[in-house]
């Protein structure tokens, strides 16, 4: 486990970011991520509001332009993300604030009120990812 991201319920890798200084490691884990070209899906398990995280990435500059030139690559190999809101942040979660969650990591957006709830719904939809043709079949 690295300092903000838990691997060990692979394909659905959970983030913890606390605090600003956080998103430069997560950035780190996510390279080594998607150097892998894997399939998975992101839990996002802090912060508990969506709001809190842009604030965040509106603090650190130089983590938010990491992310960004990730985008891409995210989009090609992380079906989807979800957050883990806390209920009054679940409660007000629009989808404009997911679209916005959508642009942040280049995929697929969903809310969810626990971890569970989070980690099921990725693995649906992971499971409905198309597989990738061996190129020996081509």
């Amino acid at each position: 486990m690295g300092a903000v991201v838990d691997r060990s319920e692979w394909p659905v890798v959970t983030v913890s970011v606390q605090e600003p200084g956080d998103l430069d490691l997560l950035a780190d884990e996510l390279e080594l991520l998607l150097t892998q070209e894997q399939p998975f899906a992101l839990s996002v398990v802090a912060p508990r509001d969506l709001d809190e995280l842009q604030e965040m990435l509106w603090s650190a500059p130089h983590a938010r332009r990491r992310l960004r030139r990730q985008r891409a690559r995210l989009a090609a190999w992380c079906e989807a993300t979800a957050h883990v809101l806390a209920p009054h942040a679940f409660a007000r979660t629009s989808p404009s604030a997911l679209r916005y969650a959508e642009l942040i990591w280049g995929c697929a957006a969903v809310a969810a009120d626990c971890e569970e709830e989070a980690r099921q719904t990725l693995l649906g939809l992971l499971a409905q990812r198309p597989l990738p043709i061996p190129m020996e079949a081509v």
